[in-house]
């Protein structure tokens, strides 16, 4: 009996940790999705850019207490405003270290006078 224990105890506790470690996981790509969306909207409104964007995708970051891997990469590319962000997931399986990367691609929004449209 105590055999049996010795070989399951340790088993069960492993099974464990990789349940905790992929909730964690996916927390933390929801977490970069978010921050990603947040971050495009604000440099996709009229009037914001790529500082707006990149402010904003910081503020969603640490807002959600995250571990972003390197600054988020903002740009502006034909009509469309883009974030791609990577963040760190935090460690509870002492072999599992990941970085997730997610992006959000936002269309920029366009005044139109009264009389244009």
């Amino acid at each position: 009996m105590s055999a049996e224990t010795v070989l399951t105890v340790p088993i069960v506790f492993l099974v464990m940790l990789m349940a905790i470690q992929a909730a964690v996981f996916m927390h933390t790509a929801h977490v970069a999705q978010v921050s990603a969306t947040e971050g495009a909207a604000a440099a996709a409104r009229y009037g914001g850019g790529v500082a707006a964007g990149a402010e904003a995708t910081a503020r969603a970051i640490a807002e959600l207490r995250s571990t972003a891997t390197d600054i988020p990469k903002v740009s502006i590319v034909g009509g469309f405003a883009e974030v791609q962000v990577g963040l760190r997931v935090p460690r509870v399986a002492p072999f599992f270290d990941f970085v997730v990367t997610r992006s959000a691609r936002e269309p920029l929004e366009r005044f139109v006078a009264p009389d244009q449209r």
